[in-house]
């Protein structure tokens, strides 16, 4: 739904980091990691305005795994 509502935008799947992730890129913009644990679980982080995509994902990565580490 996110995907259809953005121009440009795409999704692709984040391994290895909770029960289910994907990051939404949007072009011309940068990225949003989604990342579900479990039940209850959400962490979003977004990255806009600091490059594109390839730019921004690994930071967006650290900064999940960062969040769910303290949870």
């Amino acid at each position: 739904a996110l995907q259809r509502t953005m121009e440009g935008a795409s999704v692709r799947p984040a391994t290895g980091i909770g029960t289910v992730a994907f990051f939404l890129d949007i072009a011309n913009a940068g990225t949003q990691l989604h990342v579900i644990r479990g039940e209850r679980e959400y962490v979003m982080v977004s990255i806009l305005g600091c490059g594109d995509a390839a730019a921004v994902s690994q930071a967006a990565e650290k900064l999940a795994r960062a969040a769910l580490g303290r949870l």
